[in-house]
């Protein structure tokens, strides 16, 4: 049988023995990815348009509200491992839903925000965390399930990220009840409110906080020790490495959907940007699979980030008024970068985390994306208004012209040129994850990590009881 089928055939038997918990997982994470997406690539955008933000400060505020998602997740960490699963997908969904519907119905912009900085960060903090938790819970017995399983959870969030991109460009041209960016951030507060309602009626097949930890809950005493802990650190250092490229993502939000309107007028940006998750929905899963019995999944983990940090590339250098750079920098970053790195890093943080401590693990090691997150912002913000500012009379109405799919808009080859140079600034801080990752592999990569330190110790004892009762 070819390798090709073989593969195939691994990956649908993988599919059938996946336990009925993980699909109702896979489910909650698609909802809540619909309405993070639609609020996230439009955040910037939608402050500039209906509250007149400039760049920088629209990049700030999104910067300080990607923050407060990684703040937060701190002490949900904590809490996930204390409160168990069902309760906190229960409390993660109650402040999503009632934040996004503030967010959605609000005129007042210290309103909106103050539900967008604390309601969703608090709710994405639980909310995000715990689905993580429980995809490695109900897959840690086969590794080779626990791949295709991450892999999945990968591509059921970009189905929910396809809808709110091309529910962008839909609710820029429909009006029902609602119009424009409200509509479809009402259809976001909808999601999280149906997602309340599965996590209720969710039944976990073990109770209590027992199903996530196999020593019981951790005390204050415990989790401070997390920060003595060699496996912590490294985890941290792999975060750390990879804030370059994973800024890229961030840049994909703030800087992209301006920079198209703004280059290309009148564009679908909605579809552009939902290129990304259409194409990484068929190449997770195959990448996933394709690598699943690789063991050496760190170099898996640089050869995506760097060819991630170089996919800017084409719009850098080529300066033509077709969409063609975009879309081929685009593809390249999806279907060889991201489908590649970006399930191994998830993977690796929760396989290498200690038994007992994944909840406060995974709370713990994006604390480098705190101030990860408020550079991007910050520099997205900047970049755009050195490079590519708005147009002096400009009216800030995209609804008008977004119905040109034939691309027929005024194209300036010399604006194009300038707003190009974005790119540039945005591989070169991209391309440091790739190095900095290789030069300290050995640093990075133990030959025995903690966790199978602690299988090893536990294999042993059960070996030295049957001896003993024999």
């Amino acid at each position: 049988m070819p390798r090709g089928t073989q593969h195939l055939k691994s990956f649908f038997l993988t599919l059938r023995q996946l336990p009925g918990q993980v699909w109702v997982v896979f489910l909650l994470h698609m909802l809540d990815s619909f309405a993070y997406f639609a609020i996230s690539t439009n955040l910037t955008i939608y402050l500039t348009t209906n509250f007149e933000v400039d760049d920088v400060t629209a990049g700030v505020y999104y910067g300080v509200w990607g923050a407060l998602l990684v703040f937060f997740g701190i002490p949900t960490g904590f809490l996930i491992d204390r409160l168990g699963i069902k309760k906190s997908l229960i409390v993660g969904a109650v402040f999503n839903s009632l934040a996004r519907t503030i967010f959605a119905l609000s005129d007042s912009l210290p309103i909106a925000l103050a539900a967008l900085f604390l309601g969703t960060t608090i709710g994405s903090g639980f909310f995000i965390s715990v689905l993580h938790v429980a995809v490695n819970r109900y897959t840690e017995t086969e590794k080779s399930h626990s791949s295709v399983a991450f892999a999945l959870l990968y591509t059921f969030m970009n189905i929910g990220a396809i809808g709110a991109m091309l529910g962008t460009d839909l609710a820029l041209e429909v009006t029902l009840f609602f119009e424009g960016y409200r509509l479809l951030f009402v259809v976001g507060a909808a999601a999280s409110i149906i997602s309340l309602v599965i996590a209720v009626l969710y039944k976990d097949k073990e109770r209590g906080t027992a199903n996530l930890m196999e020593e019981g809950p951790l005390t204050l005493r415990q989790c401070a020790g997390v920060f003595c802990e060699r496996e912590f650190w490294r985890l941290i250092s792999i975060n750390v490495f990879c804030i370059g490229v994973r800024s890229m993502f961030r840049h994909w939000e703030t800087l992209l959907p301006k920079w198209l309107t703004r280059v290309y007028p009148g564009v679908h940006y909605g579809t552009v940007l939902a290129l990304n998750p259409i194409l990484i929905i068929p190449s997770t899963p195959i990448v996933g699979t394709l690598t699943q019995n690789i063991k050496y999944v760190y170099w898996i983990l640089v050869f995506g980030t760097l060819v991630s940090a170089l996919s800017p590339l084409p719009p850098w250098l080529w300066i033509t008024p077709s969409l063609t750079p975009i879309i081929l920098s685009i593809c390249i970053f999806t279907i060889l970068g991201e489908a590649s790195y970006s399930p191994k890093l998830g993977q690796i943080t929760l396989e290498r985390s200690p038994p007992g401590k994944k909840g406060i693990y995974s709370g713990l090691i994006p604390i480098p994306y705190f101030a990860g997150n408020i550079f991007s912002g910050l520099f997205s913000g900047w970049l755009l208004d050195s490079y590519c500012p708005e147009l002096e009379g400009s009216s800030g109405d995209l609804s008008s012209g977004m119905n040109n799919s034939t691309l027929d808009f005024d194209y300036d080859p010399m604006r194009a040129y300038e707003c190009s140079k974005v790119w540039g600034w945005i591989m070169l801080t991209a391309v440091t994850s790739p190095i900095l990752l290789a030069v300290f592999y050995k640093l990075l990569n133990p030959k025995e990590t903690m966790t199978e330190q602690y299988h090893r110790f536990r294999e042993s004892e059960l070996d030295e009881y049957d001896d003993h009762s024999q």
